[in-house]
């Protein structure tokens, strides 16, 4: 234990790990901004936030404390809180004459990617403490995970996902029922389907339901909330099945790379493909196979790197039934594969944090 002996060399090397996160996401902006010419605007989403945070905020330096506290249970189950966040930047410019909201907003981004990073170490650390030795190899998969390329790129863009496994990462590395309620209260503002995240964490064991009742409970209640949200309140005379047809049909964007096939012709039956065939083709990377972009061969090379590294080290690869019904049930609800990679990317990176840390 000679590398994190004393408590001090600990606090070093963890501020040391901090700076070097932000010093890679600081350099991964200038060569997406000034060589391969990814301009702020590169995500549709990027330029949705900005676009719209004058009209979906609910939180303000103008308004009161209780005023602010207010509005953010009111609009719990919104999903709308990183309008208010980007929005908070733009009244602090008001207030504050310090650069632009824009490249605030990209500071922060770099600032709780790098706090992620910085958590994370620590949390290996302790695991070594505990074990009184140091595993060189789980040390450097843990690194490798930290510094993936794509999770870099989300942090050096106006997106909300670094925040998002931010607020995860803090259950999966300190897990107890305050975690997972703070997580939970951070989280579903963020995004309202927040809690499905935790379905890639169950294991399905003999202590099923002892451990897991929690996060059931949550579950129940998510999908309710969720069915009112996006089927019963907007869609009248919809029933369930005809909500899945229709989702093989609604506009999610997309990029000309995404070629990977939707099924969306197929209306019900495309859903269901996508549920069997997207979730294999995620965890295995083969979707590279269907696209000539760098954008998914990068994903794909992270996904198959990181399957190889824990097979080595535990003669398993990443997967659980957890996970895989949460990949199924996100495709469902996006019909295209570049949407669909946002929202699971997290899932893999949560999962793969409690898998590493606990073995």
């Amino acid at each position: 234990m000679n590398l994190f002996k004393k408590l001090n060399n600990r606090y070093l090397f963890l501020l040391i790990f901090f700076i070097i996160s932000i010093l890679i996401s600081v350099t991964a902006l200038f060569i997406e901004r000034k060589i391969l010419g990814f301009g702020p605007l590169y995500h549709p989403d990027s330029a949705h936030y900005l676009k719209y945070q004058n009209t979906y905020f609910y939180l303000s330096l103008d308004y009161s404390i209780f005023e602010n506290f207010k509005n953010y249970f009111t609009n719990f189950e919104s999903g709308t809180l990183y309008y208010s966040i980007v929005h908070l930047f733009y009244d602090l410019k008001e207030h504050v004459n310090f650069s632009t909201p824009y490249r605030n907003i990209i500071k922060l981004n770099i600032f709780i990617y790098a706090l992620t990073n910085m958590l994370i170490l620590g949390r290996l650390i302790k695991k070594f403490d505990e074990e009184k030795k140091i595993d060189y190899f789980t040390l450097l998969i843990v690194i490798f995970f930290c510094f993936l390329p794509y999770k870099i790129h989300l942090s050096v863009n106006v997106l909300k996902e670094t925040i998002i496994l931010f607020i995860l990462s803090i259950y999966v590395l300190y897990p107890n029922k305050f975690t997972f309620l703070t997580s939970l209260l951070l989280g579903t503002p963020m995004r309202l389907s927040f809690g499905f995240y935790y379905l890639s964490l169950i294991e399905f064991n003999k202590k099923f339901f002892k451990k897991y009742y929690p996060i059931l409970i949550i579950m129940i209640f998510g999908i309710a909330i969720w069915y009112y949200k996006n089927i019963f309140s907007h869609h009248e005379g919809l029933d369930f099945m005809e909500f899945l047809e229709n989702r093989s049909q609604s506009d999610m964007g997309g990029r000309k790379f995404d070629a990977i096939p939707s099924f969306t012709d197929y209306g019900l039956y495309g859903s269901i493909l996508r549920a069997i065939l997207w979730p294999i083709l995620l965890l295995s990377g083969t979707f590279v196979f269907f696209s000539k972009s760098i954008y998914l061969y990068i994903i794909g090379l992270e996904v198959i790197i990181l399957q190889l590294l824990y097979f080595y080290k535990n003669k398993k690869f990443i997967l659980s039934l957890g996970l895989i019904i949460f990949l199924a049930l996100v495709s469902i609800y996006a019909n295209t594969y570049t949407a669909y990679i946002r929202y699971c990317y997290l899932a893999i990176n949560l999962y793969f944090l409690k898998i590493i840390l606990n073995k």
